[in-house]
C-alpha cells in the first residue's frame, strides 16, 4: 500500500479558482506531490513527465477538453501511462458525456462542487490507501 505523502497527483482544470480549492483539499489529505495543468494538452505533457499515480480532470476545457485528453491517454502505447487512473471533475451530468467517459474507462466521476470527503473516497478506492 502506497503512502499518501509519496502519491503523485495531477489536477487538470482550466479555472484557477477551482485548481486552488482542489490543491487545498488535497493538501488537507496530506498529498504533497501535486502538479497542475490548465487544459488536456498541457495535462498530457505533464502526464508524460511526472507519471502521476492519479489524475483529477475537468471535462469542459479549451482547447483540449477532458474527453479528448482521456481518449489520447487511453490510446497511448505505454500501458503504464495509458492505464493511469483518471477521475473526472465536472458540473456536467449530461448522460452522453458520462457514457463517453465510461467507454474510455474513466476511473471515477465527481460532480462539482466537491468536498474533502469526495476526494478522500476516490483516492482511497482507486489507490487503496487509508486516509
Amino acid at each position: 500500500m502506497p503512502n499518501i505523502e509519496d502519491v503523485r497527483i495531477l489536477v487538470i482544470e482550466d479555472e484557477e479558482f477551482i485548481r486552488t480549492i482542489i490543491f487545498q483539499i488535497l493538501s488537507k489529505l496530506r498529498v504533497s506531490k501535486i502538479s497542475e495543468a490548465v487544459d488536456g494538452g498541457e495535462g498530457f505533457r505533464k502526464t508524460m513527465l511526472m507519471k502521476p499515480d492519479l489524475i483529477f480532470c475537468d471535462i469542459h476545457m479549451e482547447p483540449v477538453n477532458g474527453i479528448q485528453f482521456l481518449t489520447k491517454l487511453r490510446s497511448f502505447n505505454k500501458p503504464e501511462i495509458a492505464n493511469t487512473p483518471v477521475v473526472f471533475l465536472t458540473s456536467d451530468t449530461q448522460e452522453s458525456n458520462v457514457m463517453k467517459a465510461k467507454k474510455l474507462k474513466v476511473s471515477g466521476y465527481m460532480v462539482k462542487p466537491v468536498s474533502v470527503n469526495d476526494f478522500k473516497k476516490q483516492i482511497t478506492r482507486i489507490l487503496k490507501i487509508d486516509l
